[in-house]
């Protein structure tokens, strides 16, 4: 699926007034997904490095800004498993790295919801080579952190939670997206929204206390469930703003998901999400509607909070 068309800067006006001053178009650009892969760490790793290199190599032709991965990095919470994600995703840490967030599922949890195994493998020094890092709740722990970039003429926000994040992280969240109001959010957390379109508990703790109440929250991504592969819904907060949310996981097909991901493609300039579901593994593309579609009519572009 190839991107659509935008406007040019002529287009699009000068906010200055000059008629020299060129204004940079609202160019379209992409965010790769990927969900749970626990079977693949555990037994496959072939299938994450053919994820993650798939993802490098297209950085440029799909002008990919980040790459995203929904929890449950592992089965059983193991060193094999996690020396298998720390190698995969090592390959979008290259001459020229191509950033991307982590977020930590259930089953990447030990013994009282210990996390020492994820943040051994992914450092906050990690992520500040591989660019992006904005901050993080708790010093020198990655469970709850957020991300910035630039695309489409505007700044972008990830906040990555942990699964079912507690009270505090909510509120520390609710601050990050209240202290940014001129970036568009993206929450990316483990469990949200259920496979029958409608938000879990967890996910219902989550609207109420974090995304319902910004106006810059544009987009939530989540996996976890198995009782289905792909779910999308729309919302409004309570500012008025569409919030898009989807569930994707394909952990159960053949080889922990048969290496499927998923390509959003966002378009400022028309207000469209495309989203389309590849195996870079089997070269293959899932075509049915729940995992090929485009969302129209979305403000994808500048805030003016």
């Amino acid at each position: 699926m190839g991107f659509l068309g935008c406007s040019s800067p002529a287009e699009e006006g000068d906010p200055a007034g000059d008629d020299d001053v060129e204004v940079p178009a609202l160019d379209p650009f992409s965010l790769i997904l990927i969900p749970d892969i626990q079977y693949v760490t555990l037994a496959y790793p072939d299938v994450l490095d053919a994820m993650t290199g798939w993802a490098a190599a297209e950085r440029d032709d799909r002008d990919i800004r980040f790459v995203l991965q929904e929890g449950d990095l592992t089965h059983e919470n193991t060193d094999a498993e996690w020396a298998n994600a720390g190698a995969g995703f090592a390959l979008l840490e290259g001459e020229e790295p191509l950033p991307y967030a982590l977020c930590v599922g259930n089953h990447d949890m030990g013994e009282g919801g210990d996390t020492t195994r994820f943040n051994e493998t992914f450092p906050v020094s990690r992520f500040e080579a591989a660019g992006g890092l904005g901050g993080t709740r708790v010093a020198d722990r990655m469970d709850d952190a957020y991300f910035r970039f630039e695309a489409g003429r505007t700044p972008w926000l990830i906040l990555s939670l942990t699964y079912a994040p507690d009270d505090e992280a909510l509120a520390w969240a609710s601050g990050v997206a209240g202290d940014h109001p001129d970036h568009r959010v993206i929450v990316l957390t483990h469990a949200y929204l259920a496979p029958n379109g409608e938000l879990s508990g967890t996910g219902q703790d989550i609207w109420d206390q974090l995304v319902s109440r910004h106006a810059n929250m544009t987009l939530v991504l989540n996996g976890h469930y198995i009782d289905g592969e792909a779910a999308q819904r729309i919302s409004e907060g309570d500012a008025g703003n569409t919030v898009v949310q989807l569930f994707a996981n394909y952990q159960d097909r053949p080889f922990g998901g048969a290496g499927l991901l998923r390509i959003l493609e966002l378009d400022p300039a028309n207000g469209e999400l495309a989203v389309s579901t590849y195996s870079p593994w089997l070269d293959f593309w899932e075509s049915d509607d729940a995992n090929e579609f485009v969302l129209e009519g979305l403000d994808l572009g500048p805030l003016d909070p």
